[in-house]
């Protein structure tokens, strides 16, 4: 016997001095792909996975399916499952390569058939609402006339107008690609969402938890973990015990973690955290069709009298960049600029338009802004700094459809809230705010002209002036009051590794347990 068990570890040593020399020996948890077996749990303060009647049944940051195309660190579209695209002298047309020999989880294939079936879902059947962002035809393919097979792995899109920024609204959440199979004929999802990415869904229970599962027929490099189970846990000092206790490795999600509980938790030395400048910006809208609000000098005074930079460091803890313009960073032609804090010319101002009158306003906050950010205190210090100008607010606390609900119909005076942005193209986002059909009741006749004049002009150098030209005339004009650009920020236990954020979403395929 001792012979035998003599002879079984030298033939270890053996094995160990092969495999382990010049790139390290496998640890007991990872396989022959190099994955770790060891599953890893996260924690997001929403269930990230609505399931069958939403538009993309989970999020972009699962992983599970991909776009045509990503936003690029640059604000440029970034290949995904299009390698490449080129658009016509007359900017009608567009042409799309396609990426070869890729194959949803249901084993069909990724080819141009199954773009066209993904957009032509779009065209029939939207919107189509979701948390995340409304699927809406008319803000993803305005104009577009009909799509084209040129061959199984070339798409042409056929605007019946110039579209020169088709590309950029094909960005993240612009082109989601899914098994035409897993769908039915109102466009929702008959299965589980069967898509290309490096993780399918092997399990889910709603407002519970989602299950991943590495697939292992991704086109591109593998996932390092083989499990991944994301729990939804609302409460953000549930997700904090959760990482102190170890029933959790990281939290996921815009939102996650509030900065207070990120630096303690940093600070005990047995966390990481991870940030870079999100796709979120945050917002006070005010409506301006309410009596005093349609004086623009009452909306310039209580953006003057509110001190982004002091919400960014008491209580963002520098997570966040103080702004007033509706543009972030991750956008084209994005302008940075430095927003004003003025609080004596902020009561001029308003004593211009209430003289020596005192107004009432509600200031809407919503449930999620609880849960994942310090939208209470942002509240209250809001409420402090507008009594100074004669402006008593009472802050009413809604669950965040009811809240949008309010917003659409225009029965709020102001109201907190987060945009990000559904696509690449900064017009996108402009025209929420600038548009005609805005929330804010915002009427400018120069932004109208501005944003059709952009959304025409064939030379991208010359667009990105026309938005330069539009931040500055939101910036000065205030069609909304913008506080501060987000950061995605997570934690996660040191034994996480590979574990990054991203300006949306985290790298979920290259993390795994040590």
């Amino acid at each position: 016997m001792k012979r035998i068990l003599k002879m079984l570890a030298a033939a270890m040593a053996v094995l160990l001095a092969l495999t382990g020399c010049g790139t390290g020996a496998k640890t007991s948890a990872e396989s022959d792909a190099g994955q770790s077996d060891k599953q890893v749990v996260l924690a997001a303060p929403r269930d990230l996975t609505p399931g069958e009647k939403d538009g993309y049944y989970t999020s972009l940051i699962m992983q599970v399916w991909e776009p045509l195309v990503l936003l690029g660190e640059d604000g440029h579209a970034a290949p995904s499952l299009a390698t490449s695209w080129e658009m016509s002298p007359d900017g009608k047309e567009w042409t799309i390569k396609l990426r070869e020999n890729v194959k949803f989880h249901d084993g069909e294939p990724f080819n141009a058939d199954a773009v066209i079936a993904n957009i032509e879902r779009v065209v029939k059947h939207s919107p189509k609402k979701s948390p995340f962002y409304t699927i809406d035809a008319k803000k993803t393919y305005p104009g577009l006339d009909h799509t084209e097979k040129v061959d199984d792995n070339t798409v042409k899109l056929v605007f019946s107008e110039p579209s020169p920024t088709a590309i950029q609204r094909l960005t993240n959440f612009g082109s989601p690609m899914v098994s035409p199979k897993c769908l039915d004929e109102n466009g929702d999802f008959a299965t589980v969402v069967q898509g290309t990415g490096p993780f399918k869904i092997t399990e889910h229970q709603q407002d519970q938890y989602t299950i991943l599962e590495a697939n292992e027929d991704y086109w591109g490099e593998k996932a390092k973990t083989k499990s991944v189970k994301v729990l939804s846990m609302p409460s953000s000092d549930t997700r904090a015990a959760a990482l102190r206790s170890g029933e959790i490795q990281g939290v996921l999600d815009i939102g996650a973690i509030w900065p207070s509980q990120a630096k303690e938790l940093v600070d005990s030395g047995k966390f990481e955290a991870s940030y870079k400048p999100s796709t979120i910006t945050h917002f006070m809208q005010v409506n301006q069709s309410k009596e005093y609000l349609n004086d623009p000098r009452l909306v310039k005074a209580m953006s003057l009298a509110i001190d982004r930079q002091m919400i960014v460091d008491e209580f963002y803890h520098g997570f966040a960049v103080a702004t007033s313009n509706p543009l972030n960073a991750s956008e084209l032609g994005y302008k940075q600029d430095k927003p004003k804090y003025d609080p004596e010319e902020a009561k001029k101002l308003a004593a211009e338009v209430l003289g020596d009158n005192r107004i009432s306003l509600e200031l809407l906050v919503p449930q999620y802004g609880i849960d994942r950010y310090p939208y209470k205190e942002q509240a209250e210090y809001v409420q402090s700094a507008l009594k100074e100008l004669g402006i008593d607010v009472e802050i009413t606390i809604l669950e965040g459809s009811e809240q949008m609900k309010r917003r659409k119909e225009g029965n709020f005076d102001l109201s907190f809230h987060t945009q990000g942005m559904p696509d690449g193209e900064p017009i996108t986002m402009l025209k929420v705010f600038m548009g005609p059909d805005n929330g804010g009741r915002y009427d400018n006749p120069e932004a109208t002209e501005l944003l059709s004049k952009a959304a025409a002009e064939l030379d991208e150098n010359k667009r990105i002036e026309i938005y330069k030209e539009l931040q500055e005339l939101a910036i000065e004009t205030l069609p909304t009051i913008p506080l501060y650009h987000d950061s995605y920020l997570v934690v996660h236990s040191k034994d996480l590794k590979g574990y990054e954020a991203t300006s949306y979403g985290v790298t979920l395929s290259k993390m795994y347990l040590a």
